[in-house]
C-alpha cells in the first residue's frame, strides 16, 4: 500500500528518486573501488544471514539471492544451486509478498487456481525441504513501497557475501545477483551457458529497473542503472576480471535486440575489501 503521506505513486516514486540522488552522484563520480576503499566497507561483506532469498530490493536479509527464491530455475540448475547452498551451510529459506518473480512463474505455468504468494509460499517450501533447512516465512513487510521497485543499482555478486543489509549507509538500494552461486553443474563449460542462472537473473533485473514497476524512463544515458560487479580478490572465476567480462557478455547479449537499453546501463567493478587487498 502505498504511503498516506504521498497523494500518489509518482510523489511517492520522485521521493524515494532524490533519496538515492546522493549515493548515486557519489557512485557515478568515483566509483564502487573508491568506494569500497573506505573505512569500514568490510562491514559489507560480513555478519550476513545465511538464507536464501530474493534478489529484490527490498528483503533486506539473505546471503544468497535469486529471482523469487529461485523459483525460475529450471531443474537442472536447481539441482546445481542446491549442491552449492548445501555446501556453504545454508541455514533457512524466504519468500516475500509480492514477488514478481513468482508473479511470471505463475504467468509462464498458467497457474490461476491459487494466489502468486501462495505459489510463492509453496515453492520456497519445497526448496527448503530439499534443502534440509527450515522454511523461514513469507516476508510481508519489506523496504520498498508495495507499488514499485526504487533499485537504480544490480550488484552481480562473485564475493557470495555481499550483506545488503549491511549497505544501506554505503551504497544505493540495488538487486542483488548471487553469481557466486549461480552456473551449472558442468565445471568444465567455458560458455556463457555455464552461468545462464546469472545471467537470467541479471536480465530480469534489467528489465524490472527499467520498466514501468521501477523508475523507468527517468533511468537515462546521463543517470544510467548500474551493473556492479563484486568480485573475490583471492578466486580468479569470480574476481572483479571474471564479474567485468561476464557483465560485458549480458551488455553485449542485449545490444542485439534492444540497443537503446544498452545505451542506459554502465558497468562498473571492484574486488571486495579484505585485509589481504587493503592498505
Amino acid at each position: 500500500m502505498m504511503n498516506p503521506e504521498f497523494e500518489s505513486p509518482e510523489m511517492q516514486r520522485e521521493y524515494e528518486w532524490m533519496k538515492s540522488e546522493r549515493q548515486m552522484h557519489e557512485l557515478y563520480q568515483i566509483g564502487i573501488e573508491k568506494i569500497l576503499n573506505k573505512e569500514q566497507a568490510e562491514s559489507l561483506f560480513e555478519n550476513g544471514e545465511s538464507c536464501l532469498c530474493c534478489i529484490d530490493e527490498g528483503t533486506d536479509n539473505g546471503l544468497f539471492r535469486v529471482p523469487g527464491s529461485a523459483i525460475l530455475l529450471s531443474e537442472e540448475e536447481r539441482e546445481s544451486l542446491i549442491d552449492r547452498l548445501q555446501a556453504m551451510g545454508i541455514k533457512g529459506v524466504r519468500s516475500h509478498e509480492g514477488c514478481g518473480a513468482a508473479e511470471k512463474y505463475c504467468k509462464d505455468n498458467n497457474i490461476t487456481d491459487k494466489s502468486i504468494d501462495e505459489v510463492a509460499i509453496e515453492k520456497a517450501k519445497e526448496l527448503a525441504e530439499r534443502l534440509h533447512v527450515p522454511y523461514f516465512g513469507h516476508s510481508e513487510k519489506i523496504s520498498r513501497p508495495k507499488e514499485f521497485h526504487f533499485a537504480r543499482v544490480v550488484y552481480y555478486d562473485g564475493t557470495g557475501q555481499f550483506n545488503q543489509a549491511a549497505s544501506k549507509d554505503h551504497l544505493p538500494p540495488g538487486f542483488v545477483v548471487s553469481r557466486r552461486f549461480l552456473h551449472n553443474l558442468d565445471e568444465n563449460d567455458q560458455t556463457e551457458n555455464q552461468y545462464k542462472p546469472a545471467i537470467d537473473s541479471t536480465k530480469l533485473a534489467i528489465q524490472i529497473a527499467l520498466g514501468e514497476h521501477g523508475f523507468g524512463k527517468k533511468i537515462t544515458e546521463h543517470k544510467p542503472l548500474l551493473l556492479v560487479g563484486l568480485g573475490d580478490p583471492l578466486d580468479s572465476m569470480f574476481n572483479m576480471d571474471a564479474m567485468r567480462r561476464e557483465l560485458q557478455d549480458i551488455v553485449e547479449n542485449i545490444a542485439k535486440t534492444d540497443p537503446d537499453i544498452v545505451k542506459r546501463l554502465r558497468i562498473d567493478v571492484a574486488n571486495a575489501p579484505t585485509e589481504h587487498t587493503r592498505n
